[in-house]
């Protein structure tokens, strides 16, 4: 069995070596840089922990080091758990008009996730090409638990490899013609539980015959297939006719979510009146990783699962998240 290596990454940190907090990688770049290894040879995994109230600066984890596989892989885990903003948390930013805040190339980690990020493209006129987050792995990348936020589309699935998303918010600005999620490679993709905002378009395939599946997902600007792609759906929601049966022309409104003005979104659910609400289908007998229990803020999602990243609790107030315990330490270096 793999063993455990732990590295960190703060803005705050020295940038000396990322073992420990004070001597942390201060960028996603530095991080490539330092940490980058065999990890196959090594028959290790690696967690990578980032935390810090001043925003850490995204790049391109692409190091040709790195070897990974399904088992001894890197993953990205923040602290951030919720439905809108909140800079005292790990935070990865970066202005990227034709790039992206986050890039997973396949010259980098072949197997590679994210969990409790939030990711920004700060750029005010990215182009096709500038996004929050492109997964562009041939072999496999997995975004959990994250608030994702900017470019012209904010996930940008460029690769022929397995993805997959659960609890995320994507939310595009670019102000015209973009999208929440484009795939623009034929991909297998998994994605659940999501949240997808965009001007344009909702969750689109432009290119590539793609199979993918959406459960318990709203589509703010619905769902395009721009190519010969196989979407499936299960549960999930629009705002025009293209969701499932039942769930379609749901408006992007302050009647399903707490608040969606632009730039101080927060997309839990309100206390009543939500066509989102105990809608849902109930994933957790799914084969992993999409077996979770749990919603963004770590609420167990009880019998009758809610559409989107939120569970909300009977009475409707939100159980209180114990999930983080941030470590002060490497375990293993």
């Amino acid at each position: 069995m793999a063993s455990l290596i732990t590295r960190y990454i703060d803005a705050a940190g020295d940038d000396s070596d990322g073992l420990t907090w004070a001597t942390a990688w201060t960028s996603i770049t530095s991080f490539d840089t330092g940490a980058a290894k065999n990890l196959v040879s090594a028959d290790e995994y690696m967690e990578v922990h980032l935390r810090g109230a001043t925003a850490i600066p995204g790049g391109s984890i692409d190091n040709t080091a790195w070897v990974t596989d399904a088992t001894r892989y890197v993953e990205l885990i923040g602290d951030f758990a919720g439905t809108a903003r909140d800079t005292s948390k790990a935070h990865v930013e970066l202005s990227a008009v034709t790039t992206q805040a986050i890039n997973l190339p396949g010259s980098g980690p072949e197997v590679v996730k994210l969990r409790n990020l939030q990711i920004e493209n700060t750029a005010a006129s990215p182009t096709t090409f500038g996004c929050a987050v492109a997964l562009s792995s041939s072999t496999s990348a997995e975004v959990h638990d994250c608030l994702l936020i900017g470019g012209r589309q904010c996930v940008f699935v460029n690769s022929t490899g397995t993805h997959y998303m659960t609890n995320c918010i994507a939310i595009n600005k670019s102000g015209s013609g973009g999208a929440g999620f484009l795939s623009n490679a034929g991909h297998t993709g998994y994605y659940y539980s999501c949240v997808f905002v965009g001007d344009s378009y909702g969750f689109r395939t432009f290119s590539g015959t793609s199979t993918v599946t959406l459960k318990n997902c709203y589509a703010s600007a619905g769902i395009t297939n721009g190519d010969t792609s196989t979407i499936n759906l299960t549960t999930t929601a629009t705002a025009n006719t293209s969701g499932s049966s039942g769930l379609q022309s749901i408006a992007y409104n302050t009647t399903q979510f707490t608040n969606v003005t632009a730039g101080s979104e927060d997309l839990a659910l309100p206390s009543s009146g939500s066509a989102l609400y105990e809608v849902g289908t109930d994933t957790s007998g799914d084969s992993a990783p999409l077996n979770f229990t749990a919603d963004i803020e770590g609420t167990t999602r009880t019998a009758s699962w809610d559409v989107g990243v939120y569970e909300l609790s009977a009475g409707g107030a939100q159980l209180p998240d114990n999930r983080f315990i941030i470590p002060t330490g490497p375990v293993r270096t």
